[in-house]
């Protein structure tokens, strides 16, 4: 496909060198441009620079690959598995979504922009988050003045607390730039914030631009939630060393088990074989875990190979 970028290139190239430019060419003045562009987003406050820097790897690669090759995008953009740019970027369509949505989003408009692309929208009361993709990922939507605000009544942070106590996988959507708004806020407060809630609480920060944005975010999410369902994701990172700490880290790959949580679990039952013969029941006992929850356990625990 010929992109405006690149028949713009093309132009240029031919008037200033008085040759057309070879495809091999075009690709480099190409990603050269998006180099270009990466950097200029590092060196300023737009909150979109880590997709640009992280991205740009992957995409330099492409430059080696054969005239009319098949273009892919990142694989940690595709679950694990490349497919290519436009059908990651311009399928609106998603089957087999499912997408819980809080009924205080329902102003937003952004549940009927997600039925409209096929996911199935329910609309409930969450004690935690704004979305909840395939029963699995749980996302806080906020606006860039949403953000702000949060922060001055310290809201975002007991929300991020109960993200992380009640929800296996919290993110946390902001919708705008937060350091482009109408308040007069400390730039160095907001990225601050910003580093704490990555750091500190270890909650992962998408920035969309809109709704329609923020819409493709959720789907792709729903998408890449999908294609790893039956594919056993690798902990990278951290690897405690202490023996208490080893405990815990087991016992957090349980559903809906958070640090605190597993804290709990470890005080009450002693050991994580305690934690494994315990009964549905039992689990539910102890405070933070319901009934739905101590099922999903279970089911974890106790569901065989198919």
């Amino acid at each position: 496909m010929i992109t405006p970028i690149r028949s713009r290139l093309k132009k240029v190239f031919s008037s200033d060198i008085g040759v057309e430019p070879s495809y091999q060419v075009l690709d480099i003045l190409e990603y050269a441009c998006g180099l270009i562009l990466g950097l200029a987003l590092i060196s300023t406050e737009n909150p979109n620079f880590e997709m640009a820097s992280e991205n740009f790897i992957h995409l330099s690669q492409n430059i080696s690959q054969p005239v009319g090759a098949k273009r892919t995008c990142p694989p940690m953009l595709c679950g694990g598995n490349p497919v290519s740019a436009g059908e990651l970027l311009y399928s609106k369509t998603v089957n087999n979504s499912k997408i819980t949505v809080d009924y205080r989003e329902k102003p937003s408009g952004l549940h009927d922009l997600l039925k409209n692309c096929g996911a199935l929208v329910e609309i409930a009361k969450l004690s935690y988050g704004d979305y909840i993709i395939n029963d699995k990922i749980t996302v806080e939507r906020k606006t860039a003045d949403d953000f702000l605000i949060s922060i001055i009544d310290r809201r975002l942070f007991n929300q991020l607390s109960n993200l992380k106590k009640f929800c296996s996988h919290p993110i946390l959507l902001i919708e705008g730039n937060p350091y482009k708004s109408n308040h007069n806020f400390d730039r160095m407060a907001i990225k601050g914030t910003l580093v704490s809630t990555k750091v500190m609480w270890y909650v992962p920060v998408i920035f969309s631009r809109t709704k329609e944005d923020s819409r493709d975010i959720l789907l792709m999410i729903s998408r890449q939630v999908g294609n790893c369902i039956d594919v056993a994701p690798i902990r990278g990172g951290y690897r405690p060393k202490r023996l208490r700490s080893k405990q815990l880290y087991i016992l957090q790959s349980l559903p809906k088990v958070g640090p605190k949580l597993a804290k709990k679990l470890l005080q009450h039952f002693k050991s994580i074989s305690n934690v494994i013969n315990a009964s549905a029941q039992d689990l539910s006992k102890i405070e933070g875990i319901g009934k739905i929850t101590a099922e999903k356990i279970r089911k974890v625990l106790d569901t065989g190979e198919n």
